[in-house]
């Protein structure tokens, strides 16, 4: 038994939502390599169709479980939370040699996995006959997604009970700035509470910890976001107890500056609402709001195809002047860099701590 601290049956849902992202990620690698599609559209459809047919076989009498995190194939230089849009065409369509981070959530009664990877588009023939021996920059990225892979193992290992959150900070850090690289800014590994992603109560790990005055994104909360340069709280030093999930994000880029600079080229695609409840005024904007938590409840979603609708998108603007409403930014290296990602849920056991 992994743990007495979180029951039999959340622990068994924990990891069947993350396995389904599993079947689903790894379906996405396959359909990319052998070139069946490259269209973000088409991969992104299909993959969220896919995560709602395995959790439909599954736990026949449970109703809350589904998409937690609509899938999000950002591009090279693009930090994440990308959904494709119409005339983004750099973005729109995978081609070789670029940098591909896919993200997509699973939730089964509001056990979340979360599973993020990076991966490069190289000609699956021209790799195996050596085309790519010699180039440094194909060379850089495999070396990153690399790095990607030993940093997970290295904070599972590391993630134990009575373990300071801190000392993973500093591991990252230091890890990545021996390979010229840095984490985005404000980068949040958070704590799963009560089913939920809780942004009051849950305890989390901010890595390149950063407060610009100059900056003017703004989000609401430090653990909704993903590499979001908002000013936040630095890491508030904490011993890691038996029991507690986790959501793990490694997202860093190739600098030798640890202030990134960031540039955003549209609004963002993806939204959820939060805990808190505000009684809004208009009649379109309560219809909205119920719509849509019936619909998915906590969880994000894709609220593109909301924004078509006149009626919609003055719900969208009330709900999120409230903030009660929360979005995804997509952020994108001003200076081109690439931007590596990974990230993965974990639940701590009293004696080791098991990753999904």
């Amino acid at each position: 038994m992994l743990t007495d601290k979180i029951s039999e049956i959340d622990l068994t849902k924990y990891n069947t939502s993350s396995k389904i992202c599993r079947i689903v990620m790894e379906e996405l690698f396959s359909k990319i390599y052998k070139e069946d599609t490259l269209d973000v559209y088409e991969l992104e459809k299909y993959s969220d169709q896919r995560i709602e047919e395995e959790c439909q076989k599954i736990y026949k009498k449970e109703k809350n479980k589904g998409v937690a995190f609509p899938t999000s194939i950002s591009l090279n230089n693009c930090a994440g939370n990308y959904r494709y849009e119409k005339e983004n065409d750099n973005y729109n369509t995978i081609k070789e040699g670029d940098i591909i981070k896919i993200e997509l959530g699973a939730s089964i009664s509001g056990c979340i996995g979360v599973l993020g990877e990076t991966i490069i588009k190289l000609n699956k023939k021209d790799n195996e006959d050596g085309k790519y021996d010699d180039d440094k920059k194909i060379k850089d990225n495999i070396k990153y997604i690399q790095l990607l892979n030993d940093l997970k193992d290295d904070v599972i290992d590391m993630i134990k009970v009575g373990e300071i959150n801190d000392e993973i900070r500093i591991h990252v850090e230091s890890k990545c700035i021996e390979n010229k690289c840095f984490p985005l800014q404000n980068t949040v590994s958070y704590q799963h509470v009560n089913g939920e992603l809780n942004g009051d109560e849950s305890k989390y790990i901010v890595l390149n910890h950063q407060i610009d005055e100059n900056i003017s994104l703004k989000t609401t909360s430090p653990v909704r976001g993903n590499t979001i340069p908002d000013p936040i709280n630095e890491n508030i030093c904490f011993e890691f107890e038996e029991g507690e999930v986790y959501t793990i994000q490694l997202i860093f880029t190739p600098s030798e500056d640890e202030n990134i600079t960031f540039q955003t080229l549209h609004d963002p695609h993806i939204y959820r609402f939060n805990e808190y409840f505000y009684n809004l005024k208009l009649k379109m904007s309560r219809e909205f709001c119920s719509l849509v938590k019936q619909k998915y409840s906590q969880n994000a979603f894709d609220c593109l195809p909301y924004k078509n609708e006149g009626k919609y998108r003055v719900g969208i603007r009330e709900a999120s002047e409230h903030q009660i409403l929360e979005n995804y930014p997509i952020l994108y290296v001003k200076n081109g860099n690439p931007v590596f990602h990974k990230k993965f849920t974990i639940v701590i056991g009293r004696e080791h701590t098991k990753a999904f």
